[in-house]
């Protein structure tokens, strides 16, 4: 579908590629591979300690290391030389979907749980945010920990991924890409609070009036294994889907078995088809989820019609903890600066190579140039 009745942030939705679950990435912005460079620095040249030679805000910013990475970009740890602070660059090429992630970002920046955005510019062919830092993702934090949640943890985790997909909602916004990888707890002080990332698949559900939209439908756009069973269907992301999301988060974070985990990357309606069935109980009919507080949620997902709002306290309710018990699972990370590095591979080190400070001045016009064609192109 394109973009009829103004529903998509941006005109072009992308597919979100499939990943290793246990690797997390923030990185939601385009970065294309530059295969015309006529700079000595080759991507083959490229190693870890030329990361000190690598600038970013015409010099304004440092990179220190590589903190994530995707189908859709890489994101940099860099300090500001001035004032020594660091934060997360985002970087990507000009494009539909770094364009569809700063219009979300746009609408819930400032909202509890979001990374702030600081500022974002374009800088030799590339789309660079400024962000708040944060730290490792639920997928990392369980890797860490060596082990799946225990039962408890993923009762007391419910309520915070509902309270953040209800903020991103009351924005106007829906994720529609819910998954460990795109929540991660805060570094420092704010270890304990968990924040909510990449809105490169986001879609608005309110009209400029501030009506719900009508319900029609999209291609299948996700990642597979956190999918609610409509966006297999093809039927445009709500509200619930969002939630039904959170529901199949809850169970890979508490190792709890999806008949749908090991099948293959749905590539055609068929596909989909076989995942939809799997995510509705199967041909037996079967429950899709033994824990009851899961299946309840999910039930209670799936009894609401396309416009409505979901009862975000009522599911809440589902995971209550008596204090004492509540009180004994702590769930943060056992380094309060944790961050996570990520190797490159080729084609990010390209992009990479594009800010290292020998960079001749025929190379950065050249990628001006590229900048500027790539953007008429998009417009």
């Amino acid at each position: 579908m394109g973009a009829k009745n103004g529903r998509h942030l941006d005109p072009v939705a992308p597919k979100a590629e499939p990943e290793p679950e246990t690797i997390g990435s923030s990185a939601s912005i385009c970065a294309a591979p530059d295969t015309n460079s006529s700079s000595d620095f080759s991507c083959e040249s490229f190693e870890k300690p030329l990361y000190s030679d690598i600038h970013f805000g015409e010099g304004r910013f440092n990179m220190i290391n590589v903190i994530g990475r995707g189908g859709y970009g890489i994101v940099v740890l860099a300090e500001d030389v001035k004032t020594k602070k660091r934060y997360a660059l985002k970087i990507g090429k000009p494009g539909s979907a770094s364009r569809r992630e700063l219009a979300a970002f746009k609408l819930v920046n400032g909202t509890k749980g979001v990374p702030v955005l600081i500022k974002e510019w374009r800088e030799l062919g590339c789309v660079i945010m400024q962000m708040q830092l944060v730290g490792m993702s639920l997928s990392e934090f369980v890797k860490q920990k060596g082990r799946k949640l225990t039962l408890d943890e993923g009762f007391k985790l419910a309520p915070m991924l509902i309270d953040l997909v209800e903020a991103v909602h009351s924005k106007g916004i829906i994720h529609a890409d819910v998954k460990p990888t795109n929540f991660a707890f805060g570094i420092g002080s704010k270890s304990s609070k968990l924040y909510i990332l990449d809105f490169g698949l986001s879609v608005t559900y309110l009209t400029s009036s501030g009506k719900h939209m009508e319900e029609t439908y999209r291609e299948a756009n996700g990642t597979p294994y956190y999918m609610s069973a409509n966006q297999h269907m093809s039927l445009w992301n709500s509200r619930r889907d969002d939630l039904e999301s959170v529901v199949f988060t809850l169970m890979e974070l508490c190792g709890i078995d999806r008949r749908w985990k090991h099948m293959p990357y749905p590539n055609y309606h068929a596909d989909h088809m076989v995942y939809w069935n799997a995510k509705l109980g199967g041909t037996d009919g079967g429950t899709i989820c033994q824990v009851l507080q899961f299946n309840n949620m999910l039930q209670m997902c799936r009894t609401l019609k396309y416009k409505d709002k979901p009862d975000y306290e009522g599911m809440k309710r589902l995971f209550k903890m008596k204090f004492s018990k509540a009180s004994r699972n702590d769930i943060k990370p056992v380094s309060s600066a944790a961050v996570v590095k990520h190797s490159l591979n080729i084609w990010d080190k390209n992009v990479i190579m594009r800010f290292h400070k020998d960079r001749t001045e025929e190379d950065k016009e050249m990628y001006r140039g590229k900048k500027n064609k790539e953007e008429s192109d998009t417009d």
